[in-house]
This record gives C-alpha cells, structure tokens and sequence, in this order.
C-alpha cells in the first residue's frame, strides 16, 4: 500500500491549467507515475477543470482513461493516525484492501479493453470507468478519493435518475452505457439465444429490441459465481446501483 497525507491544498491556490500541467509533465517525464499525476491534476486544476479538459482535449482524455484504468488505487491515509495502529491488523489491511484494489483494476481493464476494441474514444472510456467507479463501496471510493473525480464526471442528479432493469432492451442498455449513466455489464448468458440454421441478422436485431429483466440475469449470475467460488464484488455493487435506478 502506498501512504499519502490527507491534506492537499485547496485547488483554488493554483492557477496552472489542466493543458499546461500535461505539456510540463511530458516534457519532464512520461507517464511511468500517471496514478500520482493524476492526482496532482485534480488538486492543481480541480476535479471539474479536468473533466472539461477530458472532453475538449482527445490526448489528455486517453491519457486519464488509461490512468484510471491501468494503475492500482492506493489508499490515502493520515500518516499520523496508522502509526497509532497495531502492526498486525495494519499489515492485514493493507493485503485486504491490495487484494481488492487489483481485483477492481482487473475489472476496469475489462471494460477499457472492450470498449477500445469497439473504437470507443478517451473521453467515452473515462467517463464508462468513471460509472464503473460509483458502483464500487462508498468507503472504498472515499478511502481511495475516487469519489471527487467520479462525481465530478458523473454527478449524482444524473446518476439517480429512474430507470427499470427488470424491463429494459439491450440497446437501451447500451445508450444508458454510452451516456456514462451505466459501468459496462460483464458478459451475460441472455434468456433467448440465436438459432444459426435461420438469418441471424434479424434474429440479433429482435434480441437487441426485446425487453430483459436484467436485474433477475445479475442475481442468477451471482448464485452462479458464488457457487464456483468467484468474487461476486462486482456484480453485488451493479445489482445495488440497478435497484438503486428502480428506486
């Protein structure tokens, strides 16, 4: 794990902007330490300055999707509050939330993998890992100070807003996604599948217009997964946001 103090400064005491940061730090290096310039763009420009800098500038947006796609979360703790902490319980904290933290990166270069290999641009990909972010644990988020970015993407006035998943077609699915309302689902095995003796052109397009309970899809995928043994983390946070959506 690596430590951090909690107490950047205030954005406003800095008048660097998001492209001049980015010009300087290609000059001096390349992004081998992008997870820490990542966070010294949001405390130096603010966490909305770098979100309009991601949709105005195609090169910054790949460099942020890459960033918060590729490199692990750390934990931002006050210095002065672990070492008050027993070793023991420090050092298993520490291999709990590693464990978690590359499990949860795994899962956001699913999603980066997926949509770079359907031409989807830097911007389209921050703001689906941006989604993918706020279905993960509240403490994890804060812990991680993801949350200041996230909601600065997405804010939760959109994030909230009504949806059914227990009557949704996957292309309305898909806009959802493509809007950065929705993370990306994983792959999951739809209720009706293709008979590949007929047209299958036809067959895909009523499929992609025909109405799934995807929230019943998400619970038996759960049972599934938990029956073989796999981390269901993922999925038990989409299944909340989508019962969240229903709300």
């Amino acid at each position: 794990m690596i430590t951090m103090i909690s107490n950047t400064p205030s954005y406003s005491t800095y008048s660097e902007s998001v492209e001049d940061f980015c010009k300087r730090a290609k000059a001096e290096k390349p992004f081998s330490d992008a997870r820490k310039m990542a966070l010294e763009v949001e405390a130096k420009a603010g966490a909305a300055e770098c979100v309009a800098a991601i949709q105005t500038n195609p090169q910054f947006a790949d460099q942020m999707a890459s960033t918060y796609t590729f490199l692990r979360d750390f934990e931002v703790v006050d210095l002065a509050e672990v070492i008050k902490q027993d070793p023991t319980e420090l050092e298993l904290h520490n291999q709990l939330f590693e464990a978690q933290a590359n499990e949860i990166m795994m899962q956001r270069i699913e999603i980066y993998n997926r949509m770079k290999a359907n031409g989807s641009s830097g911007a389209s990909i921050f703001k689906n890992i941006m989604a993918f972010n706020k279905t993960l644990p509240e403490d994890y988020q804060k812990a991680t100070r993801l949350n200041i970015i996230a909601n600065a993407a997405i804010p939760d006035s959109t994030a909230s807003s009504t949806v059914d998943f227990t009557s949704i077609t996957p292309n309305e699915l898909g806009q959802l996604v493509k809007s950065g309302r929705f993370p990306e689902l994983p792959s999951l095995v739809l209720p009706k599948k293709i008979d590949l003796t007929k047209e299958t052109n036809l067959q895909i397009q009523a499929l992609n217009n025909a109405k799934v309970n995807y929230i019943d899809l998400i619970q038996k995928q759960i049972e599934f997964d938990k029956s073989i043994g796999k981390s269901t983390t993922h999925l038990d946070s989409l299944l909340n946001l989508m019962q969240n959506f229903n709300a």
